[in-house]
């Protein structure tokens, strides 16, 4: 590249740096922020402001990292402050953030696009995804405050039933990790009224500390009733997929994907055939390889049999593609303390 003074040269020559140095590199990407928005300035380009909005949050994590966290926030606010008024460009960086683990920024974009577009016009899934990273980080009650908000604001699909139930389940997480069984217990009965077939809820149920049988019984029931209606849905994706396969579309073959990765999370997790559990769990990577929440419920399967070899195996590797997610690591940290226990016992 010479002494090129082309941006891209300039794009390519931090990127060096970085590799190099990594410690040095922030201040040589401030100088490419600095120079692009400059050039920007007065221009009308989406994609290239998403770009720089991108970088700026990109570097703004490094400076994080190395304890520059006033610089950090700075560059932040400039990469918030890109299109503000423009609910796409934010839904985008919210999820990129999200995907980072950049929890914090990624709240406050996906906030402010719910401020933008109350009623939910530029993306409907936007409170789901935010209550969800929430419960990721062990923040239930806010994530359930975020739905019942969305509901509030009748921002739509998926229906409010649906909604509600995943709201009552965010509260019953919130109580039991406070300890207090009785509200755990009065919200999944709401949550299960919403949504009787939501596997989440189900599963939260039977694992209730301290369930009567009565509650234990009607427990299973719902359990069994639900796995029974998924099997009948693996039947009918079956008559689809077992087709040539240049005949079965993208679509088919994730719906397939689906229906078998829902059974294999309800049985692995509960009871029931956990071979077959693991069998189906199997067959939802062979149509939609390498999904981090699709090698989760595989590690949760494995780990349900007693395989702990196995469970830690493909837990790791959903951590290995999102290094992020919460709900995947903690998991993971329990195999790994059940393989040792087991290895010592067999020791």
């Amino acid at each position: 590249m010479g002494r090129s003074q082309r941006p891209a040269a300039k794009w390519l020559a931090a990127y060096v740096q970085s590799l190099e140095d990594p410690h040095s590199a922030s201040e040589a990407w401030d100088k490419v922020i600095d120079a692009e928005q400059v050039a920007l300035d007065g221009l009308s380009d989406v994609i290239q402001d998403v770009i720089l909005a991108r970088l700026m949050y990109t570097i703004a994590k490094i400076h994080s990292i190395e304890g520059r966290g006033e610089r950090a926030e700075e560059l932040a606010e400039r990469a918030f402050a890109v299109r503000e008024q423009d609910p796409v460009v934010h839904v985008d960086l919210a999820q990129k953030l999200n995907a980072r683990g950049l929890t914090d920024w990624a709240e406050r974009e996906f906030r402010h696009v719910m401020k933008l577009s109350p009623a939910g016009a530029s993306d409907s899934r936007v409170p789901e995804v935010l209550a969800q990273m929430l419960h990721d980080r062990q923040r239930s009650q806010v994530a359930a405050e975020v739905l019942a908000e969305a509901v509030k604001a009748g921002r739509g699909p998926p229906a409010d039933s649906i909604r509600r139930a995943q709201m009552e389940y965010y509260l019953a997480e919130h109580f039991a990790k406070a300890g207090d069984l009785a509200a755990q217990r009065e919200h999944l009965d709401l949550a299960v009224k919403h949504d009787p077939a939501n596997a989440d809820i189900l599963i939260a149920m039977y694992r209730l500390p301290g369930a009567d049988e009565a509650y234990r019984k009607r427990t299973l029931t719902l359990l069994n009733k639900t796995a029974g209606k998924m099997e009948q849905r693996i039947k009918q994706v079956e008559q689809v997929i077992n087709q040539p396969e240049n005949v079965i579309t993208l679509a088919q073959r994730s719906v397939a994907a689906n229906a078998y990765n829902q059974w294999a999370w309800l049985i692995g997790n509960t009871e029931g055939d956990r071979d077959k559990a693991v069998m189906y769990s199997h067959k939802s990577l062979e149509l939609a390889p390498n999904l981090a929440s699709y090698l989760d419920t595989l590690g949760h399967c494995y780990f349900g049999k007693g395989d702990y070899d196995n469970a830690v195996k493909y837990q790791q590797q959903a951590a290995d593609l999102e290094p992020y997610t919460q709900a995947i690591n903690r998991p993971l940290a329990r195999f790994k303390r059940a393989l040792a226990e087991s290895k010592q016992r067999g020791q």
